[in-house]
């Protein structure tokens, strides 16, 4: 099954603009979770959740990357 209207775009990583660590500067990442407890009564189940959210921090000082936190 093929999807109609499609398209392709070919982007050149050189003409991205790199996102810098606020910090130190760097531009390395990597992904880490946080993990939160979701209370019963808030919970589909009733029962209390673990609920586990994707974070980046940066690789060299281990500052949160802000540009992706919800204001």
């Amino acid at each position: 099954m093929q999807l109609q209207n499609q398209q392709q775009v070919n982007i050149n990583p050189d003409d991205l603009h790199d996102i810098l660590c606020k910090k130190c500067g760097s531009k390395n990442f990597k992904q880490v979770y946080q993990m939160k407890k979701l209370s019963a009564l808030l919970s589909p189940s009733g029962q209390e959740q673990i609920v586990t959210l994707p974070v980046f921090i940066c690789n060299d000082c281990k500052e949160e990357l802000s540009e992706l936190k919800p204001e």
